[in-house]
């Protein structure tokens, strides 16, 4: 693809062997979506950053760098920039580097989510820069990685990040169960580092200048009857939903949600969860959270 396809804002579906870009201008208000066996890389040997607006792929396609034929590459970086349409998207695909010694880098720019859960190895940086990056696969030896103010990372329990240099948070990274993760250089925490549903210590080379949320900062603040109503204050975080959930005993618990109990709050928030109806008998309350 030599021309200059910026303007164009439509979808892209990528069926061949190999999508070859060769341009500098992208496709940032596009969509692009590669079929199995697909390899899109740049066409070229140069220090490159080039716009995606939108990549989704299944499983056995590629998203690659620098490739210049027969006459090799140098040890330049290409930059893929996905997500300026700010949509959500899903990536099953690999991520790797062009041909050696050049290297792929991931900037992920937009409001919208994008999800990988193929298997990541380029070794350039990453860099969240707006939105929210969700890892469910495996993404190993990013050389750094960054978290913009306002952005996320999110490593689910069926995921992996292993970063071969300095992680620096300065919006929120996000651990679901308990994936594998580590990193060579220093954890540098300036935003928040939200492991309530993660099941995992503090890394060793954390440098915390942040919040860090874990499953105790979830508090009960007040509980109170009024009118036949029973309601609990809660201190709630965003990108969780939370659930009143109730039992009539504590051997062998059944827990129930208490209908239309379901909270997802956008940013931290103490909140009120209602039973309008918990009747004579006793009962027992929890706030039940996911993911």
């Amino acid at each position: 693809m030599k021309g200059n396809w910026s303007a164009f804002s439509g979808r892209i579906t990528v069926l061949g062997a190999d999508y070859r870009i060769n341009n500098t201008a992208g496709v940032p208000a596009a969509a692009m979506q590669l079929s199995s066996g697909v390899t899109v890389c740049y066409f070229g040997n140069l220090n490159a950053k080039v716009p995606v607006g939108e990549l989704s792929g299944v499983q056995g396609s590629t998203l690659s760098g620098l490739n210049n034929n027969n006459n090799g590459v140098s040890a330049n970086t290409l930059t893929w920039e996905v997500g300026a349409r700010g949509t959500d998207a899903a990536f099953a695909g690999n991520i790797t580097n062009g041909t050696s010694p050049s290297l792929t880098a991931i900037r992920k720019v937009g409001t919208g989510t994008w999800t990988l859960s193929g298997t990541c190895t380029y070794t350039g940086a990453t860099d969240v820069a707006d939105g929210t990056l969700r890892i469910l696969g495996s993404a190993s030896g990013s050389k750094s990685l960054t978290v913009a103010a306002g952005s996320t990372l999110e490593i689910s329990g069926t995921g992996s990040l292993a970063v071969s240099g300095t992680m620096t948070n300065n919006g929120t990274i996000r651990f679901y169960g308990s994936p594998a993760f580590s990193s060579t250089g220093p954890f540098i925490n300036n935003g928040v580092l939200d492991l309530i549903n993660g099941a995992r210590t503090l890394p060793a080379n954390l440098q915390n200048n942040g919040v860090i949320l874990q499953a105790g900062d979830v508090r009960v603040l007040g509980m109170s009857m009024s009118g036949g109503k029973m309601s609990l204050s809660v201190r709630c975080y965003a990108g969780h939903t939370y659930k009143l959930q109730t039992t009539s005993s504590l051997a062998n618990p059944a827990w129930t949600d208490i209908t239309d109990s379901a909270f997802t709050p956008v940013s931290e928030i103490v909140h009120d969860f209602t039973d309008a109806a918990p009747g004579s008998a006793p009962k027992f309350y929890r706030i039940f959270t996911s993911p």
